[in-house]
């Protein structure tokens, strides 16, 4: 059954170029997460592709779902040392870009 969001829901479900699985977009969520680099208000799916903020929120993205299939491998394997490994530099990576400011 696929998810729909209502006609009045500010939820966009879409995806990034280059970035595998689907991403549902919610304002209040992204403007949580990038009001303290400058975003000031909830921006539309149309605005937010406009702006400075749009490649970061790839790249979080494009993480968080490394970071889960990674997660998920370790649920049914604790012991697989490859996913072990690429969860660590995954979020090793994440941190590095936070650092940098992208």
């Amino acid at each position: 059954m696929e998810l729909k969001p209502g006609p009045n829901s500010p939820h966009i479900h879409t995806g990034f170029p280059g970035v595998a699985g689907k991403y549902v977009y919610c304002p209040a969520n992204v403007l949580s997460l990038y009001r303290d680099q400058g975003m000031e208000k909830q921006m539309t799916w149309k605005n937010l592709k406009e702006s400075v903020f749009y490649e970061a929120e790839k790249k979080r993205c494009f993480f968080d779902d490394s970071k889960s299939d990674f997660q998920q491998v370790l649920k049914m394997n604790p012991d697989f040392e490859d996913a072990k490994v690429s969860l660590k530099q995954t979020l090793l990576d994440q941190q590095r870009k936070i650092d940098r400011g992208y």
